[in-house]
């Protein structure tokens, strides 16, 4: 292939990114590649562009154009478009129709299998993809301050997988490892996505360090895994940061019974304290025989701000331990400006002496220090449950001296065959409760 000005290798068809791709892989990663017209693959297995020993490093500018039927077939790990890359790599201006791509291993993703650098402008139309631990619909893992912006996952009625026997898988990336992830406007749309054992999420399965969403969409998807859950990610780890968030029509199931940590946006967090502001969850259903499952958040595991935000036209099923917000409030953590909307709670716990814990707002509000719930609203929804420390607003609140002001319940059911039950909390230890 030709050369342009800036050292751009032009790629007009399917023979020459045949001929790049094992440029790149005998010793030139640093390659910078332009596409100059739409590229159809019909299908044919090829080889990943870059690996272990030849990382890719340069720049692969789609220039508005497509490559279509993209088929990789593997029993390697970091399989994509892309196998590996170095931070240096920029991918952008691209969208791939028809991408299926599976490898035995991990480390598999639609554009790239381990990915360091930037996404931009990259889109993923028609998915199936497949591996065992991190597996993703653009990339199985993330390495080293990754950046995505404007780009999405969208399945189409034939090609909407994105699976991994194990854990670990996302509808942009299984697993965030090393430095962070910096997500922007940033959607997932119409696709299925699995894990065999745990760790599964709208965006991203799992993650190390600190992730930032910002304007960030799950829609019309089901995401399934024995436990470990989330709309968007499992866990918020180490001060990440959720601005902008909308779940719309997502299903997720969990097929475990105990402790299994779902949530709208998150199943749990940990570490520096996690913010969710503006967060919009319409329609979800959350079906699980386990607990610890909430609208936005599963388990607050250390100290969370929600603010300006809404669960609203949803589901929960679970054994006990729910919230319409989130299970539990705890370490710290602040819940205000946000409510629940024609939300329905339902406990299958039988024993009237078990502790459901299931509020329209909070199951249990609890661990020291002093949690603040403030300017929150529950209206029409529906708790039902047999057991005990039911609420409207919130099931229990412990013996720290919590504070929970101005919130409101309104025209909301409240069901229990059990003590502790009440329109607005089930049991309250103590603390500040004034003008609720």
């Amino acid at each position: 292939p030709e050369k342009d000005a800036s050292n751009y290798y032009l790629i007009y068809n399917s023979y020459q990114y045949e001929w790049i791709a094992r440029y790149v892989n005998t010793g030139y990663p640093n390659t910078n590649i332009k596409l100059m017209a739409d590229i159809n693959l019909n299908g044919k297995s090829i080889d990943p562009l870059g690996n272990n020993s030849s990382r890719y490093s340069g720049t692969f500018d789609g220039n508005g154009f497509s490559i279509s039927n993209l088929y990789i077939k593997k029993t390697a790990n970091d399989i994509g478009l892309i196998g590996s890359t170095t931070n240096a790599a920029v991918v952008k201006n691209l969208t791939v129709y028809n991408a299926d791509v599976s490898t035995t291993l991990s480390y598999v993703g639609a554009i790239a299998g381990l990915f360091r650098g930037r996404m931009e402008n990259v889109h993923v139309v028609g998915i199936n993809v497949r591996g065992t631990s991190s597996v993703g619909g653009l990339a199985g893992q993330t390495n080293e301050n990754v950046t995505f912006i404007n780009c999405s996952v969208t399945g189409t009625e034939t090609m909407k997988t994105i699976s991994g026997t194990n854990s670990n898988v996302g509808g942009i990336t299984g697993y965030v490892d090393n430095s962070g992830l910096t997500l922007t406007d940033v959607t997932v749309k119409g696709v299925n996505i699995s894990a065999g054992t745990e760790r599964a999420g709208g965006i991203a399965g799992d993650t190390a360090p600190k992730m930032t969403f910002t304007n960030i969409t799950v829609e019309d998807t089901n995401v399934t895994a024995p436990k470990y859950i989330g709309g968007f990610v499992f866990y918020l780890r180490n001060g990440s940061t959720v601005n902008g968030a909308a779940v719309k029509n997502v299903k997720i199931t969990g097929t475990n019974s105990g402790q299994v940590e779902i949530g709208g946006i998150s199943g749990s967090n940990s570490g520096a304290v996690s913010t969710i502001n503006n967060a919009v969850v319409d329609n979800l259903t959350i079906t699980t025989p386990g607990e610890r499952v909430g609208g936005i958040l599963g388990l607050a595991n250390a100290a969370i701000s929600i603010t300006n935000s809404i669960v609203k036209n949803s589901t929960i099923n679970a054994a006990k331990n729910m919230g319409g917000i989130t299970y539990n409030l705890g370490y710290g953590s602040s819940l205000t400006k946000s409510g629940v909307q024609n939300v329905t709670l339902n406990s299958s716990i039988t024993s009237t002496t078990t502790d459901v814990a299931a509020g329209g707002l909070v199951g249990v509000v609890g661990w020291s220090p002093a949690n603040t719930v403030q300017y929150n609203f529950v209206d029409r929804a529906a708790i039902n449950a047999v057991g005990r420390m039911t609420g409207g607003l919130i099931g229990k609140i412990d013996n720290t001296n919590h504070t929970v002001n101005y919130n409101y319940v309104n025209d909301t059911s409240v069901t229990s065959g059990a003590i502790y039950t009440g329109s607005l909390v089930g049991y309250r230890d103590t603390g500040t409760f004034s003008n609720n």
